[in-house]
């Protein structure tokens, strides 16, 4: 049942609302007055509340205000003697939900009456409704508080480098990580630019490379740090926008390489090391073969030289007795003897070869000690512009012993090669494996019964802005189900003991990590495998 609070100074007035009310069935609590109105609704609420407006309006327009204040959600009806826009205006501001003018009939009374509790409950909805949205904006404010807390709180305990930048290169965060890479706070750090902090060669990285698109694509970054040293990082992008459209800020992972460098480079250095401990008894034999033939002719000059000095005293001799007029036919027969032992016309024929001999072995023990020098010495660490012809020949030659039984190498060497920029020591000791690893394959084929030498082929050549070394040898070939799994580390198919797995992964890692390269290979079983290597010839990063 619906209650009425009716408020009008006349008791006619009052009479008539109760009996309008009476007839749809709503009570009617009639007041006289706004003292007693306020008892009433002090008392109790009521779901409408028709006010007397009086002239001037404005004390009843402070008791609109308190009913309001009293009953917020009862619909207020105010009733004016006349339609005044202005005072209907008045009423509204002021809280009201209808304005009924008099004098009035039944349905008018309840047209306004109606009206004002549709726009009474609307509001209630609406501030309902605005209450609800105002509770949820603050859950979520207070939930993405939360979530931001905790991500920033893991971001921060990352082992990981993280970084944000603007579209100009400037930090706007960095995480505790990266900031300990740069061995500074993180004051020191954001607003700063990248380029701060690398050096030409990076900055140049890093312009190619950019910070936008995120996937897969990671490079590598050398940073200074504030103590002078450098710190290796692969960084990975990561793309946060929407869709295609460009990002104003920049998101990157840091990942600390230094000591994985430092592993890599151990490793090409102990794999190096093995190699030259292989190499050694071979190359040891190459040069004991021609030393033999040196020490046999430098034997044999020695022997004629010792004989010719007798000789020669005795002519010596037999010269003085002739000028002193007292050479006997004695001292002519001894110098004779002496003559027909020396065998002159042997030594005017074989000493010129001995001493040829002796020279091309010194030569040949000096190219041996050359290219020896040639492939230990450890040369720069950065890319120089190398003659590749003449590494592959200095490679060939250490390696001669570990070929020359069940091979035969043919070289054909582009004469207008130009110098390739590479790090000469990675790319003697490429050659080195693929040579290595082409006679094995030969070897194995010999094992099996082959009569003949098989034969390893080396060519190069250059094509536009790449230079190729093709490598191919007559060996077994390599099966398909292996194929992709050459370039693993670790992996072999020779028996435990003959093979570290090591030779193609180093490869692969020098040719394609370091020089930007590619390898690859064709392979067919029975007949033999080629494997070409393409280098740059202008200096970019892998």
């Amino acid at each position: 049942m619906t209650e009425v609070l009716a408020m009008d100074s006349q008791s006619c007035v009052r009479a008539v609302l109760k009996e309008y009310l009476a007839r749809e069935g709503w009570t009617c609590a009639p007041a006289a007055d706004r003292e007693e109105a306020r008892k009433l609704l002090a008392a109790r609420p009521f779901d409408v509340v028709l006010a007397q407006l009086g002239t001037p309006p404005e004390q009843d327009l402070e008791f609109l205000v308190d009913v309001r204040a009293a009953g917020p959600d009862s619909a207020v009806v105010m009733m004016g003697v006349q339609e005044d826009p202005e005072l209907m205006r008045l009423c509204l501001e002021s809280g009201a939900d209808g304005f009924l003018p008099k004098p009035f009939d039944a349905a008018q009374m309840f047209s306004h009456i109606l009206a004002a509790m549709g726009r009474r409950q609307l509001e209630k909805d609406k501030q309902a409704f605005k209450g609800e949205v105002e509770n949820l904006v603050a859950r979520r404010q207070k939930a993405l508080l939360e979530s931001e807390r905790r991500y920033r709180a893991l971001v921060e305990t990352l082992n990981e480098g993280l970084f944000v930048a603007n579209s100009d290169g400037r930090f706007t965060y960095a995480n505790r990580r990266f900031c300990d890479l740069l061995n500074l706070p993180p004051g020191r750090v954001v607003g700063r630019s990248i380029r701060d902090f690398l050096d030409e060669d990076n900055q140049k990285i890093l312009e190619k490379q950019g910070l936008s698109g995120g996937g897969d694509r990671s490079f590598e970054l050398v940073w200074n740090r504030a103590d002078d040293r450098k710190v290796y990082t692969l960084i990975s992008p990561t793309r946060h926008g929407e869709g295609n459209e460009p990002s104003l800020e920049d998101f990157a992972v840091v990942t600390d390489i230094t000591e994985r460098k430092g592993l890599e480079k151990q490793l090409f250095q102990a794999q190096k090391l093995e190699s030259l401990g292989q190499l050694t008894a071979g190359i040891a034999h190459e040069i004991n073969t021609p030393l033999q033939y040196v020490g046999d002719n430098t034997r044999f000059v020695m022997d004629a030289f010792t004989d010719l000095t007798a000789a020669l005293r005795l002519h010596e001799e037999v010269l003085s007795a002739a000028r002193a007029g007292t050479l006997s036919p004695e001292k002519i027969r001894l110098v004779d003897e002496a003559v027909d032992l020396l065998d002159v016309e042997y030594l005017r024929r074989e000493g010129p070869k001995a001493m040829a001999q002796t020279l091309e072995g010194i030569e040949l023990v000096s190219r041996i000690v050359r290219s020896m020098k040639q492939f230990a010495h450890p040369g720069p660490e950065t890319k120089t512009p190398t003659d590749i012809n003449q590494a592959i020949e200095t490679t060939i030659t250490v390696a001669r012993n570990e070929w020359k039984y069940m091979a035969e190498i043919h070289t054909a060497f582009a004469p207008d090669m130009p110098l390739v920029p590479c790090v000469s020591g990675e790319l003697n000791q490429v050659i080195l494996n693929m040579i290595i690893n082409a006679a094995h394959a030969i070897a194995d084929v010999t094992r099996k019964g082959a009569r003949e030498k098989g034969v390893i082929a080396i060519t190069t050549s250059h094509d536009g802005e790449w230079a190729q070394i093709r490598i191919a040898d007559t060996g077994a070939g390599i099966p398909e189900d292996v194929g992709n799994r050459i370039f693993d580390p670790f992996f072999t198919t020779k028996e435990v003991g003959q093979g570290s797995g090591q030779g193609l992964a180093i490869a692969h890692t020098m040719v394609v990590d370091k020089h930007g390269g590619t390898i690859e290979y064709e392979s067919e079983i029975g007949k033999g495998t080629t494997f070409f290597i393409r280098l740059p010839l202008k200096v970019q990063e892998a």
